[in-house]
Protein backbone atom coordinates (compact mmCIF):
# COMPACT_ATOMS: atom_id res chain seq x y z
CA UNK A 1 0.00 0.00 0.00
CA UNK A 2 0.90 3.18 -0.85
CA UNK A 3 0.30 6.28 1.59
CA UNK A 4 0.76 9.95 -0.55
CA UNK A 5 1.34 12.30 2.54
CA UNK A 6 1.81 16.20 2.46
CA UNK A 7 5.09 17.62 3.90
CA UNK A 8 4.99 17.83 7.74
CA UNK A 9 1.94 15.33 8.41
CA UNK A 10 2.03 12.17 10.37
CA UNK A 11 1.11 8.97 9.10
CA UNK A 12 -2.64 8.75 9.95
CA UNK A 13 -3.02 6.24 12.87
CA UNK A 14 -6.18 4.11 11.22
CA UNK A 15 -6.52 0.94 9.65
CA UNK A 16 -3.83 1.32 6.85
CA UNK A 17 -1.14 1.61 9.11
CA UNK A 18 -2.01 -0.28 12.21
CA UNK A 19 -2.20 -3.45 10.06
CA UNK A 20 1.28 -2.66 8.28
CA UNK A 21 4.39 -4.89 9.33
CA UNK A 22 6.39 -2.17 8.06
CA UNK A 23 6.38 1.30 7.55
CA UNK A 24 8.77 3.18 4.31
CA UNK A 25 9.06 6.86 4.56
CA UNK A 26 10.59 7.96 1.33
CA UNK A 27 10.56 10.37 -1.20
CA UNK A 28 13.59 13.22 -2.02
CA UNK A 29 15.58 14.85 0.23
CA UNK A 30 18.33 17.24 0.27
CA UNK A 31 22.00 16.48 1.01
CA UNK A 32 23.65 17.90 3.65
CA UNK A 33 27.28 16.35 3.22
CA UNK A 34 29.47 17.25 -0.12
CA UNK A 35 29.81 13.59 -0.79
CA UNK A 36 25.79 13.09 -1.73
CA UNK A 37 25.04 13.88 -5.52
CA UNK A 38 21.84 13.68 -6.71
CA UNK A 39 19.98 10.51 -7.20
CA UNK A 40 22.28 9.00 -4.10
CA UNK A 41 20.10 6.63 -1.96
CA UNK A 42 19.88 7.73 1.89
CA UNK A 43 18.99 4.85 4.03
CA UNK A 44 18.96 6.46 8.01
CA UNK A 45 19.79 5.03 10.88
CA UNK A 46 18.67 8.06 13.03
CA UNK A 47 16.64 10.54 12.22
CA UNK A 48 16.19 14.21 14.30
CA UNK A 49 13.61 16.95 14.28
CA UNK A 50 14.64 20.30 13.74
CA UNK A 51 11.92 22.30 15.28
CA UNK A 52 11.91 25.90 14.21
CA UNK A 53 12.92 27.70 17.38
CA UNK A 54 15.90 25.45 17.02
CA UNK A 55 16.89 26.62 13.47
CA UNK A 56 17.81 29.48 14.07
CA UNK A 57 20.13 28.29 16.94
CA UNK A 58 21.84 26.07 13.79
CA UNK A 59 21.70 28.54 11.46
CA UNK A 60 23.46 31.73 13.50
CA UNK A 61 25.56 29.30 15.20
CA UNK A 62 24.65 31.23 18.92
CA UNK A 63 23.34 29.08 21.31
CA UNK A 64 23.37 25.33 22.42
CA UNK A 65 20.69 22.70 20.88
CA UNK A 66 19.65 19.71 21.86
CA UNK A 67 17.72 17.50 18.95
CA UNK A 68 14.73 15.01 19.43
CA UNK A 69 15.76 11.58 17.30
CA UNK A 70 14.37 8.38 16.39
CA UNK A 71 16.84 5.36 16.21
CA UNK A 72 15.77 3.35 12.79
CA UNK A 73 17.40 0.04 13.80
CA UNK A 74 16.12 -1.71 10.57
CA UNK A 75 18.51 0.68 8.31
CA UNK A 76 21.46 -1.50 8.91
CA UNK A 77 19.40 -4.27 7.22
CA UNK A 78 18.17 -2.48 4.40
CA UNK A 79 21.50 -0.30 3.77
CA UNK A 80 23.38 -3.69 3.53
CA UNK A 81 20.37 -5.33 1.49
CA UNK A 82 20.74 -1.99 -0.94
CA UNK A 83 24.95 -1.83 -1.20
CA UNK A 84 24.92 -5.04 -2.08
CA UNK A 85 21.84 -5.69 -4.73
CA UNK A 86 21.70 -5.74 -7.78
CA UNK A 87 19.43 -3.03 -9.27
CA UNK A 88 18.23 -1.96 -12.76
CA UNK A 89 19.08 1.84 -11.96
CA UNK A 90 22.44 1.99 -10.55
CA UNK A 91 22.90 4.27 -7.35
CA UNK A 92 25.13 4.91 -4.72
CA UNK A 93 23.76 3.82 -1.21
CA UNK A 94 24.90 6.02 1.86
CA UNK A 95 24.34 4.54 5.32
CA UNK A 96 23.64 7.76 7.95
CA UNK A 97 26.93 6.51 9.94
CA UNK A 98 29.57 6.20 7.19
CA UNK A 99 29.02 9.50 7.04
CA UNK A 100 29.29 10.67 10.29
CA UNK A 101 25.84 11.69 10.01
CA UNK A 102 21.97 10.55 9.40
CA UNK A 103 18.79 12.95 8.77
CA UNK A 104 17.06 15.66 9.85
CA UNK A 105 13.54 16.54 9.18
CA UNK A 106 12.76 20.27 9.32
CA UNK A 107 9.64 22.19 9.71
CA UNK A 108 10.46 25.01 6.72
CA UNK A 109 13.11 24.00 3.43
CA UNK A 110 16.74 24.82 3.56
CA UNK A 111 16.68 26.54 0.33
CA UNK A 112 20.49 27.97 0.66
CA UNK A 113 23.80 26.06 0.24
CA UNK A 114 24.94 28.04 2.99
CA UNK A 115 21.81 26.70 5.23
CA UNK A 116 22.19 22.96 4.39
CA UNK A 117 26.55 23.73 5.21
CA UNK A 118 25.72 25.00 8.61
CA UNK A 119 22.78 22.27 9.14
CA UNK A 120 24.74 19.88 8.30
CA UNK A 121 28.18 20.87 10.73
CA UNK A 122 25.55 21.71 13.37
CA UNK A 123 23.50 18.56 13.36
CA UNK A 124 26.30 15.91 12.03
CA UNK A 125 23.40 15.02 9.19
CA UNK A 126 24.00 14.08 5.95
CA UNK A 127 20.36 14.84 4.80
CA UNK A 128 17.24 17.17 5.25
CA UNK A 129 13.94 16.34 4.65
CA UNK A 130 10.44 17.54 5.75
CA UNK A 131 8.54 14.66 6.97
CA UNK A 132 10.29 11.49 8.38
CA UNK A 133 10.86 11.88 12.39
CA UNK A 134 6.48 12.27 11.68
CA UNK A 135 5.82 9.65 10.14
CA UNK A 136 8.40 7.51 12.12
CA UNK A 137 7.30 8.77 14.87
CA UNK A 138 4.02 7.24 14.50
CA UNK A 139 5.14 4.17 13.31
CA UNK A 140 6.91 3.47 15.98
CA UNK A 141 4.37 4.86 18.62
CA UNK A 142 1.71 1.72 16.96
CA UNK A 143 4.39 -0.35 17.23
CA UNK A 144 5.17 -0.93 13.81
CA UNK A 145 8.85 -1.44 12.09
CA UNK A 146 10.33 1.60 10.17
CA UNK A 147 12.65 2.24 7.55
CA UNK A 148 13.60 6.07 6.09
CA UNK A 149 14.75 5.41 2.34
CA UNK A 150 15.56 9.05 0.47
CA UNK A 151 17.04 9.85 -2.90
CA UNK A 152 18.72 12.85 -3.01
CA UNK A 153 17.76 16.07 -5.27
CA UNK A 154 19.23 18.94 -4.45
CA UNK A 155 23.14 18.57 -3.14
CA UNK A 156 24.40 20.42 -0.63
CA UNK A 157 26.00 23.16 -3.13
CA UNK A 158 22.58 23.86 -4.79
CA UNK A 159 20.73 26.67 -4.25
CA UNK A 160 16.82 26.97 -4.16
CA UNK A 161 16.08 30.76 -4.87
CA UNK A 162 13.08 31.50 -2.94
CA UNK A 163 10.39 32.05 -5.32
CA UNK A 164 11.48 28.86 -6.98
CA UNK A 165 8.50 26.64 -6.92
CA UNK A 166 8.55 23.58 -9.43
CA UNK A 167 11.13 21.09 -9.68
CA UNK A 168 14.01 20.53 -11.98
CA UNK A 169 12.72 17.55 -14.53
CA UNK A 170 16.26 15.95 -14.86
CA UNK A 171 17.28 15.95 -11.10
CA UNK A 172 13.32 14.83 -9.84
CA UNK A 173 13.61 11.80 -12.36
CA UNK A 174 17.08 10.67 -11.40
CA UNK A 175 15.71 10.82 -7.48
CA UNK A 176 12.72 9.04 -8.47
CA UNK A 177 14.76 5.65 -10.70
CA UNK A 178 16.77 5.74 -7.58
CA UNK A 179 13.79 5.30 -5.40
CA UNK A 180 11.95 3.03 -7.56
CA UNK A 181 15.49 1.03 -7.42
CA UNK A 182 15.68 0.94 -4.06
CA UNK A 183 11.83 -0.09 -2.89
CA UNK A 184 12.26 -2.78 -5.47
CA UNK A 185 15.01 -4.22 -3.96
CA UNK A 186 13.26 -4.05 -0.60
CA UNK A 187 9.81 -5.67 -1.85
CA UNK A 188 11.75 -8.33 -3.48
CA UNK A 189 13.68 -9.47 -0.54
CA UNK A 190 10.50 -9.54 1.33
CA UNK A 191 12.63 -8.56 4.79
CA UNK A 192 11.07 -9.95 7.92
CA UNK A 193 12.39 -7.52 11.06
CA UNK A 194 9.79 -9.47 13.03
Amino acid sequence: MVLFLGEGRPLPPEPPVRKAELVISTGICGGLSSSLRCGDIVVAEKVFFLAAEGRRTVLTGVGTMALQSLEVPEGVRAFHLLSNGQSRVPFQTVHGRTVHGNTVTVEKPLLLAAEKRKAGEKTGCISVDMEDFFRLEAARRLGVHFLSIRAVYDEASFDIRPGEGHLDATRLSLSSESIAGALSLIIEADLNFA
